[in-house]
This record gives C-alpha cells, sequence and structure tokens, in this order.
C-alpha cells in the first residue's frame, strides 16, 4: 500500500490530489512504519521526518527505531504484581487522604 494508491491526501484541512503530494511548500513529510515479527515477538517501529526549507534550501532526514517485546511467563507476572501494589498504594493513599480531610479542615479553622 502506498499514499499514491489513494486518490487524496489531507494536508492542512484539505484535500489534494496525491499528485501534489510534495510539492514546493512541503516543509516537512513524516514516514511511520510498524513492522511485527511474531516468531520473536519483538514490534519495531520506525519513523522517517525529512525537513525542507523551501526551494534551494537545507535538507535534513531524522530517524528513530522502536524495538518492543512481548512479555509472558514469570517476568509478566512480576510486572503484574508490582503493578498490583502500585495501584494498592494509590488507594491507600487516596483512603487516607479521605480519611483525614476532615482533621485537616478543623485544622485549618
Amino acid at each position: 500500500y502506498s499514499i499514491t494508491d489513494a486518490p487524496f491526501v489531507s494536508r492542512s484541512g484539505q484535500l489534494r490530489s496525491t499528485r501534489d503530494f510534495v510539492d514546493s511548500h512541503t516543509e516537512m513529510v513524516s514516514i511511520t512504519m510498524v513492522f511485527f515479527a511474531p516468531q520473536y515477538g519483538i514490534t519495531s517501529v520506525m519513523e522517517v521526518v525529512a525537513y525542507m526549507a523551501g526551494p534551494g534550501g537545507e535538507f535534513s532526514v531524522e530517524t528513530k527505531v522502536e524495538h518492543y517485546s512481548i512479555v509472558e511467563g514469570q517476568r509478566l507476572w512480576v510486572i503484574a504484581g508490582i503493578q498490583a501494589l502500585v495501584i494498592l498504594t494509590v488507594c491507600v493513599n487516596i483512603a487516607d487522604i479521605v480519611l483525614n480531610q476532615n482533621e485537616t479542615i478543623k485544622e485549618l479553622e
């Protein structure tokens, strides 16, 4: 699938023909690609951003690649346990604030 497979592209809230997708007024082009390798449980996200300063101007490209792996087995249980403890701590703190709210109000008066 390519951007040129679609008849139109949206730029600044306006529909444009894909024939005019990149032109002399284009200042930036961003492309995000997502790759998944199920046999290894890894997802990779690659972003390529090209900056164009106009006719005769500078041209620069930035790339960023991030990899995410699936968490399973014992490691998943450890992460889930830690998150459960965090949620429990937040609930205890909220309950403490609510229960001690009347004492705080009395102290301020």
